[in-house]
């Protein structure tokens, strides 16, 4: 991503519910918005906004599971967001 030029948006950008992978997180009862901590991984302004001008629609789809089946009472953070929208947010980090 910090070299992202414009030339073709990674595909992770398009999985919506990358948080649900549990293979990712840091500990099986402590759920993190995945998405959010690549992005926090970017320091590159220039290509988060090379992203965010692709107009790619997937980019605001937002994840329709926003509860894991089998266990409801888990929080993840940002799940409601689409990357669009976390991407914005990281941008704004970047001032």
């Amino acid at each position: 991503m910090n070299y992202f030029s414009g030339d073709k948006i990674p595909d992770f950008l398009f999985e919506e519910c990358l948080d649900l992978r549990r293979d990712l997180w840091k500990g099986l009862h402590k759920p993190i918005s995945v998405r959010w901590e690549i992005l926090q991984k970017v320091h590159d302004k220039t290509a988060l906004e090379a992203v965010l001008k692709d107009g790619d629609r997937r980019l605001k789809k937002k994840c329709k599971l926003i509860e894991e089946p089998g266990y409801p009472n888990f929080k993840i953070p940002y799940i409601n967001k689409s990357f669009y929208q976390l991407i914005m947010k990281r941008c704004l980090e970047l001032k």
